[in-house]
């Protein structure tokens, strides 16, 4: 059995301890979601698209064959979105292969607000769950505690079930989504 000199198994054992460390720093499989990139625009085609901006609202996706899998993207003055998601503590940009469905979020979802402060544009009370007081009578106080807010787009695209918007990833172009608030 012939032995290795010195000068060779130094340089061995130096990269077997690279190696592992770097293995131990970066795991041993990256548990990463494979994401697709998703852009678009909400056209909001009885309106200004600055009423969704001012109301702090998103675009959310839910996967469809499995609803815990979200991603999300604000809405920018001009009506554009950029989806990203969190997986682990991390954020990747884009979303999961699949069908999704769609609706728009609103930094106060009406389920979380007074339904009597929620009206639609016939000016009938919204109806809905808790107790939570809207942003903008939290922040201006010339709008009365029992003054009824209008939502921004009609309530059913606040909604998964009730949008009807859906999108499959990857998809060729943009999520172009008309809504409106009739």
């Amino acid at each position: 059995m012939t032995l290795l000199p010195l000068s060779y198994i130094r340089p061995i054992a130096l990269s077997t301890l690279a190696l592992a460390i770097c293995v131990s720093l970066c795991g041993c499989g990256d548990d990463a979601p494979k994401t697709h990139p998703v852009s678009g625009k909400v056209i909001l085609s009885d309106g200004e698209i600055q009423s969704l901006v001012d109301a702090e609202a998103g675009v959310e996706l839910q996967l469809e064959s499995d609803p815990s899998i979200r991603s999300y993207g604000k809405i920018a003055s001009d009506g554009s979105f950029d989806i990203q998601m969190s997986h682990n503590g991390r954020t990747f940009l884009g979303a999961v292969e699949g069908t999704h469905l769609v609706r728009i979020v609103l930094s106060e979802m009406p389920e979380q607000a007074e339904a009597e402060n929620y009206l639609d544009d016939d000016g009938k009370p919204i109806k809905s769950k808790g107790k939570a007081r809207t942003k903008a009578k939290n922040q201006n106080p010339k709008v009365k505690a029992d003054a009824p807010v209008v939502l921004p787009v009609n309530e059913r695209f606040l909604k998964f079930n009730t949008s009807k918007i859906t999108y499959t990833v990857p998809g060729g172009s943009g999520l172009e989504m008309k809504v409106s608030k009739k």
